[in-house]
């Protein structure tokens, strides 16, 4: 099967360059591509699904990964992708039994621009959300912050060290309760979700996750 598609900046001018990589459940990469000056990619892989696909250009210099999960390649798919200074890295999505028909979204956002000014906080001061589900706009129910400890600092532009504890990783992190409409309250009917974010210097990061439960 295979994954393609056209890779852009914020203002839609193609990437050429850019490493899309699809990558297992321990982050291994297991294919991998660039885009040519057309901003066009293309892989083709073993029938399956696959945790994640990334991509990027010029990391941690100029742009973030965008970041794709769940990836089903069980049949061709085009995915078309932009990526910025920021990123939106560990997504998940799930559904609270017996609540309100609505997802809940877990997501930690990333500031290329506080990562190079040396700021330990690196989350980034978020203007917009927007969630989109089977490519239709969706209410956005409730924004939570919250921390998430992941162990001991690493030096990666994923972490940073929170102030009480010298060997401490504290990520901040959002959790977003969306409104699911138009599918009979079954969680099982969506099949992607698309999630952007955006700050006030009008950086932006864009993720996409397919439902797993109906592949």
């Amino acid at each position: 099967m295979k994954v393609k598609g056209i890779i852009t900046d914020k203002n839609n001018n193609v990437i050429s360059n850019a490493i899309i990589e699809i990558k297992d459940e321990k982050f291994q990469t297991v294919y991998q591509t660039m885009s040519d000056n057309s901003g066009y990619y293309e892989i083709t892989c073993e029938n399956k699904i696959y945790p994640f696909l990334i991509g990027v250009k010029d990391y941690a210099i100029e742009n973030l990964e965008y970041w794709c999960h769940n990836l089903d390649l069980t049949r061709n798919q085009t995915l078309d992708f932009q990526f910025d200074k920021l990123e939106i890295y560990g997504t998940n999505v799930f559904q609270v039994k017996g609540g309100y028909p609505s997802l809940m979204i877990y997501f930690r956002p990333m500031s290329l621009e506080k990562y190079k000014l040396g700021l330990e906080d690196i989350t980034p001061d978020i203007k917009n959300i927007i969630v989109k589900i089977d490519n239709n706009d969706t209410k956005i129910l409730m924004i939570n912050q919250t921390k998430e400890y992941c162990g001991v600092d690493n030096k990666d532009i994923q972490s940073h060290k929170d102030s009480k504890d010298d060997n401490s990783i504290i990520m901040n992190s959002y959790l977003i309760q969306v409104e699911l409409v138009n599918n009979n309250n079954n969680i099982n009917k969506w099949k992607s979700l698309t999630i952007q974010i955006e700050d006030y210097n009008n950086n932006f990061a864009w993720a996409k996750v397919f439902n797993k439960n109906i592949i």
